[in-house]
């Protein structure tokens, strides 16, 4: 009796195979949502021509399969990696010139004194796009003193590849003290129409900002394309931030610590901001934020309603109140259900106030911690009207579901930053972006784009859902 022998393929086609076996599991992972699966976009990778650099930015290459709608566009463009590059030249140059006033032209960030990390941040990297643009060497005046207490230097905080702290360098250049200050809330116009070497022939000039105006260099005339080129999605923080912000090694230790917690699994991060007030609809701070359990509930129904298994789901909490730790530990509890929180792993303190957590280096530092594990999450719940949630989202290039004063939620129309003065009577400025809905009522109520991933009166499955402070959520369109 004759014997069958086995055909296999031919050699060069088994790698096709194989590979196409790998995609059909790894999809099968995706859809499923029991694992996450990495994918790192090599064929980006390989064309980057920062790879050899001291920054890092091989995180903003992957693809995490924990949150397949949430993460697009992920990657940098080749255009950006090069001006980041050139960039990089320009500043080494500028530290290299001694005392000597330097040919190169220089923008200083001027933070707030009193500016939370949410209000800071946004005008940092925003400038920084304006140092691009203009091709000016970038540094800040960082000068943290938002308590009598304890100040956190930008050293404490960050480990910048370039130095850019302007108080070091004045030592050393103090020519650098004696350019003029310039309020950017007087500079809407100016930073949407005109030219910006024109307009600002100085050779140092010192910008103070707590806002995002970087809608308004986007749709400048002048930096349009370019700006387009750059960011061809529309999302700079991250980029930026990946370059510019690496955080200081005690700090990225204490979110390594807690991400080897959520290694393998689907995670939803939440932040309550219940101890400020949340704007109206006319953007007056005057109402409370609903009980912490209405959050809860909001991320129950992403986690149901993207298909994730309780078992390989794990939900992270950060607020600024003690009660809701005491909420969250038992309302996950009853359910079975994972929540890790920062008190797991280090000691923090917290008091129902909403400076309670600002006395002292450390709790300045954890803010930070927080802000960045927030933006490590696959999804986001967060609090309407807080740049703490604006800024995690953007640094995480995460579009976050915002709770709503009476309960309900909001799915926002971009990951970015909100431009608060759109809002404000300044929305003519960037008239003809397709972005001006988001931005002119991003920190106020919904855009008119939301809700898009929901119906609009859609539940979390077994709950009531009404729209008072203990229901159950609904997505809400905008006005």
């Amino acid at each position: 009796m004759m014997t069958k022998t086995r055909s296999w393929p031919p050699i060069h086609l088994r790698g096709v195979l194989a590979a196409a076996a790998f995609v059909a599991v790894c999809w099968m992972l995706l859809v499923s949502h029991d694992r996450p699966c990495t994918v790192v976009a090599a064929a980006q990778t390989a064309m980057d021509p920062t790879q050899a650099k001291k920054y890092d930015r091989q995180a903003i290459f992957e693809v995490r399969a924990d949150a397949p709608s949430a993460r697009a566009s992920r990657e940098m463009s080749p255009l950006l990696a090069m001006a980041l590059d050139e960039y990089t030249a320009r500043h080494e140059a500028f530290l290299q010139a001694g005392h000597s006033k330097s040919h190169e032209r220089v923008i200083i960030y001027v933070a707030g004194p009193d500016d939370g990390y949410g209000n800071r941040l946004p005008g940092l990297i925003w400038t920084f796009v304006w140092a691009l643009l203009d091709r000016r060497v970038f540094l800040t005046e960082w000068r943290d003193d938002l308590t009598k207490q304890a100040r956190a230097q930008i050293g404490d905080l960050f480990a910048p590849h370039l130095e850019f702290d302007a108080d070091k360098l004045t030592v050393r250049k103090p020519w650098l003290r004696d350019a003029r200050k310039i309020q950017s809330r007087q500079l809407f116009k100016e930073l949407s129409t005109e030219a910006l070497d024109a307009k600002f022939p100085d050779d140092v000039i010192r910008v103070s900002s707590d806002d995002w105006l970087y809608p308004l260099l986007a749709h400048n005339p002048h930096y349009r394309d370019r700006m387009a080129r750059l960011f061809p999605h529309g999302r700079a923080f991250a980029h930026i931030a990946a370059f510019l912000l690496p955080l200081a090694p005690v700090l990225q230790a204490k979110v390594d610590t807690v991400k080897r917690h959520t290694l393998g699994r689907n995670t939803i991060g939440m932040h309550l901001r219940l101890q400020k007030m949340m704007p109206d609809n006319l953007g007056k701070k005057t109402l409370r934020a609903p009980s912490p359990d209405t959050f809860f509930r909001v991320a129950r129904m992403i986690q149901r309603e993207r298909g994730m298994s309780d078992n390989t789901t794990v939900f992270y909490l950060s607020t600024d109140s003690g009660s809701a730790v005491t909420a969250a530990r038992v309302w996950f509890a009853q359910r079975n259900l994972a929540v890790v929180l920062f008190d797991d792993f280090y000691q923090i303190q917290r008091v129902d106030h909403k400076d309670a957590e600002r006395g002292s280096l450390e709790s300045l530092q954890n803010a930070i911690v927080e802000m960045r594990i927030l933006s490590e999450m696959g999804e986001l719940v967060g609090t309407l009207g807080s740049s703490f949630t604006q800024i995690a989202a953007a640094w995480g290039q995460l579009v976050p579901h915002n709770v709503m004063p009476d309960g309900s939620y909001w799915y926002s129309a971009l990951s970015e930053p909100c431009f608060r003065y759109a809002s404000r009577g300044h929305a003519v400025y960037i008239q003809d972006s397709h972005e001006l809905v988001y931005h002119s009522r991003c920190s106020t109520s919904p855009s008119s784009s939301a809700s898009v991933a929901f119906a609009p009166t859609q539940k979390a499955p077994g709950q009531k859902g009404s729209r008072g402070g203990t229901g159950g959520p609904q997505a809400r369109r905008g006005r």
